[in-house]
């Protein structure tokens, strides 16, 4: 489901406008020193059980960062993320998604790298992803 978020969000316009090609799984990098960015990672991943079995669906939350050097600059990045994954539904790449629903959201800040007085913005977002997936035959 993560590599089909990536493709998802890697083909949203309004995202690549901002960021390009710099949307990294799992961290951000330590040899980024173009803004804007974004980041994504699966937090924790839940999978529904009737009495006797799995029932196909997950439900997976995925944390979105935002990075800039501007407050401005992860807003709006925040807000065209957000535009794209409050309330999907349907086809995702290749995943069946339920539906999406952003839990949080809050902005952070950080020291910029190398020991920089100047600031990083980041504005974290949580989302959960209700999606079908294979069933494990015992």
């Amino acid at each position: 489901m993560l590599s089909d978020l990536y493709a998802y969000l890697t083909s949203k316009a309004a995202i690549t406008a901002i960021v390009g090609a710099r949307l990294y799984p799992h961290h951000l990098p330590q040899s980024v020193t173009v803004f804007p960015v974004l980041t994504f990672q699966q937090i924790s991943n839940s999978h529904s059980h009737h009495l006797d079995s799995a029932t196909g669906v997950a439900v997976a939350r995925v944390q979105v960062d935002s990075w800039g050097i501007s407050l401005a600059s992860v807003e709006s990045l925040g807000e065209a993320v957000r535009a794209s994954l409050q309330g999907f539904t349907g086809n995702m790449e290749g995943s069946v998604i339920h539906f999406i629903q952003l839990e949080s959201e809050q902005d952070l800040h950080e020291l910029g790298l190398g020991g920089s007085d100047d600031w990083i913005f980041r504005r974290s977002q949580d989302y959960l992803i209700k999606y079908a997936e294979s069933v494990p035959i015992p």
